[in-house]
């Protein structure tokens, strides 16, 4: 059957069939074994339909699916179509990370709604897990894509943040530390920050760097969040990339609209934030994740493990006290019935809790100040917290320094007689002992 292509035909159409041809070939069987894939298996939930470490078919990556049975549920049944793919339904147990709010879908700052950069699931939509070698995260998204985005989990190693983090923050960072970053179609990078000495510039390194292929896979979730497929995008990166285990850490999970990290892409979605409350206040609207986040370290991050409930948004004391206005009043953002807790502090002592109030149907509060022991003075000091049904204490509010009495005097001066040829008068006014 051969015996008609000689050797001059088959160098002839071995050039024409150079190496372009192959890589074009090559990428156009990829994308359409990938297209075939995620389809055949959209109706299976719990599929593994990108595996890692490029294991054809069924298997993948030990990391992310440790029996190699191709799916990320528990068993190889896979998950009902809305049913739980969390918990014990999952292979891997992984925790989901506290948040401000339930993720609402389509609360996108930029992006398509339902789409590749939309964070959905309500409270199970980012989740972390330390398996004891690597920390494994995972992204709940509206839709599949080929498209290159990124997927980041920024990480606060110190407990500060915002203009007091005298390390880290600057004019583009609030007080990050670390961040992990899945950029789809060019690999996971682990960068770290810190400022600059002098200019105060953020600094930013990559501390690593992760092939796609091996560290990371993707899988059908058992949500329909838009009336269409959710997926899971997982990926990991050894602990030692992140902190020290008993260093207690704070995170935000963004999407960006492009193959970039949190900080210096575009941020698409603040996981557990309606994005759309803030304006496209970026700033804002990390600082009010982070702010509400449980400070917890790796080793609690494990699957026996579950994170504390999130941090109450803190309010803030909007009125100056003083000894002859005994009232400290302010506004919280939480619900109506929010409990206030009143914090005093006199001298060189510890603050000391002397009171309680509720927010109002308007977000304000307030609480008068009587029968304190020692009595109010002046230079006493006051914060206030916030403690929401099913949210743990805040942290402290603003503090606000008691001022003494303000007096006002207008008594008329004194006048001398006028001298004759002269063009002043003296005269003189005096004020009471202790007036300003």
């Amino acid at each position: 059957m051969f015996k008609n292509i000689n050797s001059r035909s088959f160098k002839k159409h071995s050039f024409a069939f150079n190496g372009n041809h192959l890589i074009k070939l090559l990428l156009l069987t990829i994308i359409a074994v990938s297209s075939i894939s995620f389809s055949s298996f959209a109706q299976v939930r719990g599929t593994i339909y990108k595996p890692a470490a490029l294991i054809p078919a069924i298997g993948g990556n030990s990391v992310l699916n440790p029996s190699k049975n191709g799916f990320a549920s528990a068993t190889s049944a896979g998950w009902v179509l809305g049913g739980v793919d969390y918990g014990s339904a999952s292979e891997l147990r992984m925790l989901p990370i506290p948040r401000v709010s339930d993720e609402p879908v389509a609360d996108l700052s930029t992006g398509a709604s339902g789409g590749h950069t939309d964070i959905v699931g309500g409270s199970n939509s980012v989740y972390i897990l330390n398996d004891g070698t690597n920390l494994i995260i995972r992204f709940r998204i509206g839709k599949n894509s080929s498209a290159s985005k990124g997927y980041t989990l920024l990480i606060d190693t110190d407990n500060s943040f915002g203009p007091g983090d005298t390390d880290s923050y600057t004019t583009t960072n609030m007080g990050f530390e670390r961040e992990v970053t899945l950029e789809t179609n060019f690999g996971i990078k682990v960068r770290g920050f810190s400022k600059a000495p002098g200019t105060g510039a953020n600094v930013v390194t990559v501390l690593n760097s992760y092939s796609e292929d091996d560290h990371h896979q993707r899988s059908i979730a058992a949500t329909n969040n838009n009336s269409d497929i959710d997926v899971f995008y997982d990926f990991y990166v050894p602990l030692t990339d992140i902190a020290s285990t008993s260093t207690p850490l704070r995170f935000a999970a963004t999407s960006v609209t492009s193959a970039q990290g949190g900080l210096s892409g575009t941020v698409s979605d603040i996981n557990g934030i309606t994005d759309s409350q803030y304006g496209g206040n970026t700033f804002a609207a990390l600082s009010t994740a982070i702010n509400s986040f449980p400070a917890t370290t790796l080793n609690n991050m494990q699957s026996i493990n579950t994170f504390p409930a999130s941090l109450s948004t803190t309010p803030v004391i909007r009125a100056a006290i003083s000894t002859t206005s005994p009232t400290v009043s302010g506004t919280s953002t939480e619900v109506i019935g929010t409990t206030i807790k009143i914090y005093r502090k006199v001298g060189v002592a510890a603050y000391v809790q002397v009171g309680t109030t509720t927010v109002d149907g308007s977000n304000n509060w307030s609480w008068t100040i009587a029968g304190l022991s020692p009595a109010l003075v002046v230079n006493d000091l006051f914060y206030a917290t916030a403690t929401s049904t099913g949210n743990s204490e805040s942290l402290a509010s603003n503090i606000v320094t008691v001022s003494g009495a303000q007096t006002c005097y207008t008594a008329p001066p004194t006048a001398a007689a006028h001298v004759n040829g002269q063009q002043s008068v003296s005269g003189t006014w005096t004020w009471p002992a202790g007036s300003t």
